[in-house]
């Protein structure tokens, strides 16, 4: 998956909560973000702001999806808001697909 695909893919399905996400998309998808809030951030703060109201609901519904792929229960994303939670989510947000094999596909709809 590119990183064009995986923004595309991860913004059309920005509201679905269910199925999995392979690491490729996830990344990329986080890459992508990362780097539109560090340009926004250069432009102004109000855009920085902007830019994170919109992207937080499909980054959310990717990590959902990402981190079932990984084998675990969505409910260790709630680590994210206590202070160092961020560092055992980021490894099982790393961690291979479950059954093995990295998920290259994505579904079509």
């Amino acid at each position: 998956m590119t990183l064009f695909d995986a923004v595309a893919y991860c913004l059309r399905h920005y509201s679905d909560f269910d199925g999995v996400a392979g690491r490729a998309e996830f990344w990329w998808f986080t890459l992508a973000v990362a780097l539109v809030a560090t340009l926004a951030a250069a432009i102004g703060s109000w855009l920085a702001v902007a830019v994170g109201v919109v992207a937080v609901v499909p980054w959310l519904a990717a990590a959902v999806r990402r981190v079932r792929d990984a084998g675990e229960s969505p409910w260790w994303l709630v680590l994210l808001l206590a202070p160092f939670g961020g560092v055992p989510v980021a490894f099982i947000l790393a961690m291979p697909t479950r059954d093995g094999r990295d998920r290259q596909e994505t579904p079509t709809a």
